[in-house]
């Protein structure tokens, strides 16, 4: 089954969600076959209309022409040859008249990227009706039982589509052709069928296998007929904004607690309180909602990322602020004072304690007079002293005690070691389970000796995060969401 674009596809391939661009900053991962971009340096007032470029192999002295889709400024959009052989290369381009620039790259058989329908926003998935038209999958407009769904993306190369499996909400999908888009160079798209007992939500687990790999995200889906049922209470409306790309103007309570034990002796918290304004776009919602494997999930990277709000407090926006808990009245913004060092073993309880606490403000320019009771989770402790020492040869444990946390409370572990190119130990498990199991095969890649750092978080996703609807002074809703995150950071040798 091969059904037409309805779209623009330089458009499409422009707000990729994946895609490997930035290619002149670092080494890229590409697939052959598949739609690529890359930056390039330009005066800004020399913006060329034309540009060329190739692929050398290491092996090889004989560039490999590549077909150029598009030229932006500052951006090319090219394929990546089909017949270009695996392993390490260099994409060489030149805009215009300009000086030819290149950059190192890595050719693998397949790498899926899946294209959105703008930078921040969901995946590009249409919805096929009895009648052969198309509507993009979204909140407002999800998938219903036994229609067709086409995914469009790039970078599967030659994987045949007896080597794609497509499962939605864990329920295994009829995938009626994965491939080659018709007529459109790099382009790929999967077609499959909405399977019986798929289950309803905005945010449904999808994920697609293809080889040896796979891909996760999410789709919406309902069996009525009508738009999904936000689990945080969205109008139509503003489903529909998320839909489109747009952002929602939220509130969010954060609130920390951090153990720091550098040694058993030596120990002490860093707590903050804070309300801040961020602008949610469709992704940033669906994190709330898409959780990890429920199993234990361990990995080591060369590195790693993380976001950081821009948006600070204005005090004026929302008057003045509390919290409470029947023991203490914290002003808002809140950090814990320095305090002296304590023994591990003797560490007080932190000010941000487990229990019952009572947010409430005062009129100002954006929220009228109000008050949101919420539970927090007791903070994360690591059991054991500090340092704490590793065998790399042995898989190592390590607790804490998870009876204080609910189904959606995640817990994140992170190990770093001091020396130059160490790798990145990462692991995920629900923080019930109270124990994380590193295992040999990766504590391997630590040097004996090394000295490391090992910090454990805990954090509440999705039903698990305390919110609320209110109404701003302009007349408009709001959505408050109190978002808590609990760390304990212990050095580590590694023997």
């Amino acid at each position: 089954m091969r059904i037409a674009l309805f779209f623009v596809l330089i458009a499409a391939i422009a707000a990729a969600q994946t895609s490997p661009a930035n290619l002149g900053a670092t080494p890229g991962l590409l697939a052959a076959g598949s739609i690529a971009t890359v930056n390039f340096s330009s005066p800004a007032s020399s913006i060329p209309a034309s540009a060329t470029v190739s692929i050398l192999p290491a092996a090889s002295t004989t560039p490999i022409p590549a077909q150029v889709l598009s030229v932006a400024p500052f951006t090319i959009t090219f394929v990546v040859p089909l017949n270009t052989p695996s392993g390490d290369a260099e994409v060489i381009y030149k805009p215009g008249n300009q000086a030819t620039q290149w950059s190192r790259i890595s050719i693998v058989p397949a790498s899926l990227s899946l294209f959105g329908t703008a930078p921040a926003g969901p995946l590009l998935a249409q919805n096929i009706q009895p009648d052969g038209t198309a509507t993009l999958n979204g909140l407002a407009t999800p998938a219903q039982p036994g229609q067709a769904v086409v995914l469009w993306g790039t970078g599967l190369g030659a994987t045949p589509q007896s080597a794609i499996g497509v499962t939605l909400g864990g329920v295994a999908q009829t995938v009626l052709y994965a491939g080659a888009a018709p007529g459109q160079p790099g382009l790929n798209q999967i077609n499959f069928q909405i399977a019986p007992g798929t289950p309803d939500g905005c945010y449904v687990p999808l994920t697609i296998a293809y080889g040896t790999r796979a891909l996760i995200s999410f789709l919406s889906k309902t069996s009525d007929g009508l738009p999904c049922r936000h689990p945080f209470d969205f109008s139509l409306d503003a489903m529909k904004l998320l839909d489109s790309g747009g952002s929602i103007q939220t509130a969010e309570l954060t609130l920390s607690t951090a153990i720091q034990a550098p040694s058993s002796d030596r120990a002490s918290y860093a707590e903050n309180a804070q309300v801040l304004f961020p602008s949610l776009a469709a992704a940033d919602m669906a994190a709330f909602f898409t959780f990890p494997n429920p199993t234990q999930s361990c990995s080591t990277s060369s590195g790693s990322s993380g976001t950081i709000f821009a948006s600070l407090f204005d005090p004026a926006a929302i008057g003045p602020s509390t919290l409470n808990n029947g023991a203490s009245t914290l002003t808002l913004p809140w950090a814990s004072p320095p305090s002296p060092d304590s023994p591990l073993s003797a560490l007080p309880p932190p000010v941000l304690a487990g229990g019952k606490w009572t947010w409430t403000v005062s009129a100002g320019t954006v929220f009228p007079t109000s008050s949101l009771g919420f539970t927090l989770p007791p903070p994360v402790q690591i059991s054991g002293g500090a340092p704490l020492t590793f065998d790399r040869t042995r898989n190592q444990t390590v607790s804490w005690d998870g009876s204080g946390f609910d189904s959606a409370a995640t817990a994140r572990l992170s190990l770093i070691a001091s020396y130059p190119g160490t790798p990145i130990l990462s692991c995920t498990v629900p923080a019930q389970a109270g124990t994380i199991t590193l295992p040999s095969n990766l504590l391997v890649q630590f040097n004996a000796g090394a000295i490391g750092s090992l910090s454990l978080s805990v954090s509440e996703n999705g039903p698990g995060l305390p919110d609320s609807q209110f109404n701003a002074s302009a007349g408009s809703p709001l959505l408050m969401i109190v978002r808590w995150a609990a760390s304990d950071s212990r050095p580590v040798d590694f023997k």
